[in-house]
Order: C-alpha cells, then sequence, then structure tokens
C-alpha cells in the first residue's frame, strides 16, 4: 500500500472544487433515484464512458428484468437487443428525453479535479493468469489536505506493469499510518 498527501497553499481551493463536484454527483444521484421510483419495474441509470477523454457520456437506464409491454410508461421502449429503457424518437419522447438529461453526471467529477492535480485515475496490479487489475485511489480531505491511498504492491500505470506510475503537483508520500489516523480523526468528526 502506497499513502500520498497533498498539503499546500492551494489545497484548500482543491478541496472547494472536489466538494462542488461531488455536490453535482449527489444531486445527479437523487434525481436519477427519482426518475427510477417512476417506473413500475426496478432501473438503474448507466453512462458511457469516452475511453478518449475520459468523460461520461450518453445516459441510459438498465431494467433489472424484462419488463412488459404494458408496464413502460408513456414516452420511453424497451430496446431488447441492448437491454436499456429509451425514450422514443419523435415528440412523444420528449419528456423522456428531459427526464434523461436530468441525470446526466457533470462534466466535472472529483476524481478530475484530482487527476488535474496529478494524482493519476488508476494504477495497474497484476493479477493470476496474466490478468491486469485497474486500481482506484481512495481520497479524502482532512484539516486543510487530502489524503489519498493507493492498494497495490508497486506504482505502476501500463498494463505491461513495468513503466512506474509518475505523479504531478504536490502529491507527496506519506505513512499508511498517517492516513488511517486521518480517516479516523474524520470519521470521528462525521
Amino acid at each position: 500500500m502506497h499513502a500520498f498527501k497533498h498539503q499546500t497553499a492551494n489545497t484548500p481551493e482543491l478541496i472547494t472544487q472536489m466538494e462542488q463536484a461531488q455536490d453535482g454527483l449527489n444531486r445527479t444521484a437523487k434525481a436519477s433515484q427519482a426518475l427510477a421510483a417512476t417506473f413500475p419495474f426496478p432501473v438503474t441509470a448507466r453512462y458511457h464512458r469516452n475511453p478518449f477523454n475520459g468523460k461520461h457520456g450518453e445516459t441510459f437506464l438498465v431494467p433489472d428484468r424484462v419488463p412488459e409491454k404494458d408496464q413502460i410508461p408513456a414516452g420511453w421502449r424497451f430496446l431488447k437487443t441492448r437491454n436499456t429503457v429509451e425514450p422514443l424518437a419523435g415528440p412523444k419522447g420528449e419528456d423522456a428525453r428531459t427526464a434523461l438529461a436530468a441525470i446526466q453526471p457533470p462534466s466535472i467529477q472529483p476524481r478530475d479535479v484530482l487527476l488535474e492535480s496529478g494524482m493519476p485515475e488508476y494504477f495497474t496490479k497484476p493479477g493470476p493468469n496474466f490478468n491486469t487489475y485497474m486500481v482506484v485511489p481512495t481520497y479524502f480531505p482532512h484539516e486543510g489536505a487530502i489524503y489519498s491511498l493507493v492498494n497495490v504492491e508497486e506504482l505502476t500505470g501500463d498494463f505491461g506493469g513495468g513503466k512506474p506510475q509518475t505523479f504531478g503537483g504536490d502529491w507527496t508520500p506519506c505513512p499508511v499510518s498517517e492516513y488511517y489516523a486521518a480517516f479516523e480523526a474524520m470519521e470521528a468528526t462525521a
């Protein structure tokens, strides 16, 4: 395991940006739950992620089971080939498209803020049978600093496992014990 700390003059601004991004995610989650509650069958919002820029693209709804035709709300349709519930084409699906647009995730997310500050989005970890896993760093703000923990043995970012991951910005290694002490203190005040 590797722990890191970001504590500079611009850390409070970074924390504010992360909190604003998290608020946007929370609003999207609440809107998504409200939209899901309008369906007579369970649906979950999913997002396609653009592999080139990492931004979330199209939003779509995935039902937990194949719905009956009479269960599908007005303005929506079930596409069996994609296993999604999507708005109808044309004016009949206008309200459904508006509802779907309301649950679009914000363009800036907390991990985007961390990525811009120099914390890599992921690290790689070798697995069994020549597999490689992506490990996403955890993070939290506490007392004017941001702490991050990566659960890997070596800090690599390529899928071959040999290229060391580089850090930019003002992230500095810190003892794992300091990370856990800050985490416990943060949880005690929450």
